[in-house]
């Protein structure tokens, strides 16, 4: 098969290091440049579908450029162009020459070519306009140097020395562009890498476009964004190199005037400070955002803000933001998107909810006053499709109070998540199989997990508080290293089971009870058991979620035992509420309000 069979990116590359050549080969034959960018397109078409048959794919520059003039002498003898002052100024299509160069010349040059032979012209063209040296032309047009010297040479000659300066320009101006799109493809390349946690790699790419850009014109939207990606790809364990990189962006941000962008990177830089420097970041996105009616940035910064506010025991003002935050919300175009930190306002929305109904909690409780471990203000995201129920980001704060955190208990981990993003929470195939394996990456330690279910009994009876249900679904997993080896630096030190759960699951009602342990730590992660205190639940008829009833408005809410099967009510006073807030057709937002105090 001939075909070109590697990825999109990897054809772009091609692309974007051979299109200058090509153009600059049918340039000098036609005084249209939409006939340009025809001929252009032609010949990248006719390289896809005919890859297979190159046979020197190390110079695959000079084929484009022999396939690329055979269809422009085609063309020329198909259309017997003339040439007049009309045609030469005519401008060449917005559309074609954003995918491959946009050339803006004078009548002069086209004028100039056109008097050339289409030798000299292909020539002259391939070594002013797209800068190639004489060795790469004698390569591209497969002759010799020497006859590109004496073509250089003849149209020197025949073109004015300032018609000469005038195609340098354009030239210089060519490469710029050229270094941008190849800049271009570098970012795409870093987002793809870091999305797979290959971060060093995406570090390498962010650096070699910051190199390439310093060599061509300021194109400050770029750099803050290259800043943003690198700045993801050193993560926190190098945060001083971290903050200085997402301080870089928001510079560029800045420099470039763009408000939305701006914005965007002033949210970015938030995130990545320290929550007790993180204000004035979210402060001034949101006073910006405000001008230009960027609702959604208003939207995440206003319900930052009333976190932070809450922190600082300034109840009424941080009230007052959260309650922005839902205003802004509704203002939010249903199909606009951002990626704001973990996602979509939608997450927003719930983290605020969550929010407004832990404070009337505690308000209820009489401890709106600080007097409180902490405070749930959590989004926990499920993604759902017909076969499986799968964790997402737990998103959100335990916002800290003025009692001291407790070393056996801050916060447990969601009763809708085994603390991981993107593992199995139920699947079809546990309603008919006792097995099923599973496999997600840990970002945290950069390591590969595999996770192990076993279906211990499809019709267990469990007493609870909430009441007692028959014919539970009781599954166990285990989380354990991929590949585990103890002379690999990342297993070094790491147990081989990370953890060990037990969930059992009643029909219509969702999850009733949970235990889980840790064998990497079982002194600061002791085993935990959750148990569901009182529900308020409408059935649902999809599978898996008979066993999980995702409907919106359902509620659940649990209490915790420790490793002795002792409650947590009677040493701490410990609420985890979930109630679902919205669904879509492929995520579930969950509202997780609570709170934690001692007496």
């Amino acid at each position: 098969m001939n075909i070109f069979n590697g990825t999109e990116i990897e054809f772009e590359e091609i692309i974007e290091k051979n299109k200058a050549a090509v153009y600059g080969t049918v340039y000098a034959y036609f005084p249209y440049n939409s006939d340009v960018d025809d001929v252009v397109q032609e010949t990248f078409i006719q390289a896809y579908f005919n890859y297979g048959s190159i046979k020197n794919k190390d110079n695959i520059g000079a084929w484009l450029c022999g396939v690329a003039r055979n269809i422009a002498l085609k063309k020329l003898r198909a259309a017997r162009y003339h040439l007049s002052l009309d045609s030469v100024m005519e401008k060449a299509s917005e559309d074609l020459e954003s995918r491959y160069i946009k050339i803006e010349t004078s009548i002069e040059i086209k004028k100039a070519i056109s008097s050339l032979s289409k030798p000299i012209a292909e020539t002259i063209i391939l070594y002013y306009f797209s800068g190639k040296n004489i060795r790469e032309i004698s390569s591209l047009l497969s002759v010799s140097e020497g006859t590109i010297k004496s073509r250089l040479h003849d149209g020197r000659k025949k073109l004015k020395g300032e018609l000469i300066h005038i195609m340098k320009e354009q030239g210089n101006r060519l490469e710029e562009k050229d270094v941008i799109n190849e800049v271009k493809l570098l970012i795409q390349k870093a987002e793809k890498e870091g999305k797979i946690n290959r971060n060093a790699v995406a570090l390498a790419h962010c650096d070699e476009a910051i190199a390439k850009l310093g060599k061509s014109s300021a194109e400050y939207k770029t750099l803050a964004q290259i800043y943003k990606i690198r700045a993801r790809a050193i993560g926190y364990s190098q945060r001083e190199k971290m903050i200085e990189s997402m301080e870089k962006s928001v510079q560029y941000a800045k420099l470039s005037g763009d408000k939305k962008l701006i914005c965007e990177c002033l949210l970015d830089m938030a995130f990545y400070e320290n929550y007790k420097k993180w204000s004035p970041y979210f402060l001034e996105a949101y006073e910006l955002a405000k001008q230009i009616g960027y609702n959604e940035i208003c939207c995440e910064c206003a319900m930052w803000l009333g976190a932070d506010n809450i922190h600082k025991m300034e109840y009424s003002e941080g009230e007052k933001y959260i309650n922005n935050a839902l205003e802004h919300y509704k203002n939010i175009d249903s199909k606009a998107s951002v990626n704001c930190c973990a996602g979509d306002s939608v997450r927003v929305r719930a983290f605020a909810n969550a929010a407004l109904k832990s404070m009337k909690m505690l308000r209820d409780e009489n401890r709106l006053n600080g007097n409180y471990v902490s405070l749930n203000t959590f989004c926990q995201l499920l993604r759902v499709d017909e076969d499986c129920i799968k964790a997402d980001n737990n998103y959100g704060w335990d916002i800290p109070g003025k009692q001291s955190r407790l070393d056996h208990l801050s916060r447990a981990n969601g009763a809708f998540t085994n603390g991981q993003t993107d593992c199995v929470i139920l699947s079809t195939t546990l309603m008919e199989k006792n097995d099923y394996l599973c496999e997600y990456y840990d970002y945290h330690t950069g390591i590969l997990i595999n996770v192990k279910y076993n279906v211990i009994s499809r019709n267990t009876a469990v007493t609870m508080p909430a009441g007692t249900f028959e014919n539970c679904l009781h599954i166990r997993t285990v989380e354990e290293i991929a590949d585990y080896d103890p002379e690999n630096e990342l297993h070094a030190g790491v147990h081989k089971d990370m953890s060990v759960r037990e969930y059992w699951y009643a029909e219509n009602v969702g999850m009733i009870k949970q235990m889980y342990s840790y064998p990497n730590d079982p002194e600061s992660c002791p085993t935990t058991f959750i148990e569901l205190h009182s529900y308020e639940v409408v059935a649902s008829e999809k599978a898996p979620q008979k066993y999980l009833p995702l409907v919106q408005g359902n509620k659940w809410e649990y209490v915790f035992y420790n490793e002795n099967y002792i409650p947590y009510s009677n040493f701490v006073k410990y609420r985890d509420c979930y109630e679902v807030d919205v669904v879509t057709d492929e995520f579930v937002y969950i509202s997780n309000s609570g709170y934690l105090y001692t007496d």
